[in-house]
């Protein structure tokens, strides 16, 4: 059943209308005690997800024109790149040339980054994000809101990154949403238009979210299917693989088209089976997310996959993307998901068979695209 409570209006610059009541009578409802319209954000991870996004959220004010952080930090283990952003107000590892405003702040301490914070943000890897996130646990405010930007299964228990973070801080679902779309991190450090979709099973700590989150740049949409978005975000880093391997093959625009297409048939199929509403795959989180993934080459998923289409082993490949590939971890996942449910999901299948060396890449396509008597694509074959 559909959530009445949850509007389809789009978060706008002028949000009032969307959030009744004040901006502090929205926190006061979830505890956060504070006499200001402000907030004080968090951000785990200062590579580029993070950073990226610690400059969209220094861009958010009011109705009226004022800031609504009050602070904004960024955590991480790296203190050359702490030093970098709060002496020259830059990432210089992945960002050099590109001015960060003077308001974010970087700490290694992860006291000083969550003790004081209403809102933190968390963009870990998803494979570490467990135990990353079990070293903040004795610092955790009663009243913070955790927000997951990463997008990713645990490989260990198939876990959505709500869950991981809700076991491994040991708050309740309510306290956590998600943040997902077509955010790629170049684009947002270069303040390109770009929207989000903010999900949690507590809808006042998605609008909080949303609240200090949408700028004129980027305009942040509310969903109540909390599944559906972890799923988009987790499959299609998944489908960008094989996109990626067919450019590194050479092929055009028609393959990449086609096996979008399957992928995104295949997301669908699978967040069914998972209780996810078929409407989220083809908002932002889902459709969205995926074209920019699929078509991007700062994707490190697509890079992954361009560099296996070239020849290159899976060690080599893992290498040659500079970061890291969420999709290479999560494909197994997938796979054992739909096994599971007696889905045959020929995309995904070749996938993994292309990242344990099983194939090559120049087989994705044609493995992905056999049909049954009833292909997923909702076409029967010709008998």
């Amino acid at each position: 059943m559909k959530n009445p409570r949850f509007s389809k209006v789009p978060v706008t610059y002028k949000i009032s209308s969307l959030i009744k009541g004040s901006f502090r009578s929205l926190k006061s409802s979830l505890g956060i005690k504070s006499d200001k319209n402000e907030v004080n954000i968090s951000i785990l991870g200062n590579g580029a997800c993070g950073t990226s996004f610690a400059k969209v959220f220094a861009a958010a004010k009011d109705d009226h024109g004022n800031f609504i952080h009050n602070s904004i930090t960024i955590w991480g283990r790296n203190e050359e790149i702490t030093d970098g952003i709060n002496k020259k107000h830059r990432q210089i590892k992945r960002f050099p040339e590109i001015q960060l405003p003077k308001s974010i702040k970087a700490t290694t301490d992860k006291r000083d980054a969550i003790a004081h914070a209403d809102i933190v943000f968390i963009a870990v890897s998803a494979q570490n994000a467990r135990a990353a996130l079990a070293e903040f646990k004795p610092f955790v405010n009663s009243k913070t809101i955790f927000v997951s930007l990463m997008k990713g299964l645990e490989a260990d228990t198939n876990a959505r990154m709500s869950t991981v973070i809700s076991d491994a801080l040991e708050i309740p679902l309510s306290r956590v949403a998600v943040l997902y779309g077509p955010n790629l991190a170049g684009e947002l450090m270069e303040d390109m238009p770009s929207g989000a979709v903010v999900s949690s099973s507590n809808l006042r700590a998605a609008k909080l979210v949303a609240r200090v989150t949408n700028t004129e740049n980027f305009r942040v949409y509310l969903s109540p299917d909390v599944i559906g978005v972890e799923l988009c975000g987790s499959i299609k880093n998944v489908i960008a693989i094989s996109i990626g391997a067919c450019r590194g093959l050479g092929y055009g625009y028609n393959t990449s088209s086609t096996l979008i297409a399957r992928g995104l048939a295949e997301m669908v199929t699978l967040g069914k089976a998972m209780g996810a509403k078929d409407e989220t795959f083809f908002g932002l989180a889902g459709v969205g997310d995926l074209i920019a993934t699929c078509s991007s080459s700062s994707s490190r998923n697509h890079a992954f996959g361009y560099h296996l289409g070239q020849g290159l082993t899976v060690e080599e490949a893992i290498e040659a993307s500079a970061g890291v590939c969420e999709g290479f971890k999560t494909a197994p996942v997938l796979l054992e998901i739909a096994e599971k449910n007696g889905l045959d999901l020929k995309l995904i299948k070749a996938i993994n068979l292309l990242i344990r060396g099983e194939i090559t890449a120049d087989q994705i396509a044609v493995l992905a695209l056999e049909s049954t008597n009833r292909d997923i694509f909702g076409l029967s074959e010709f008998e």
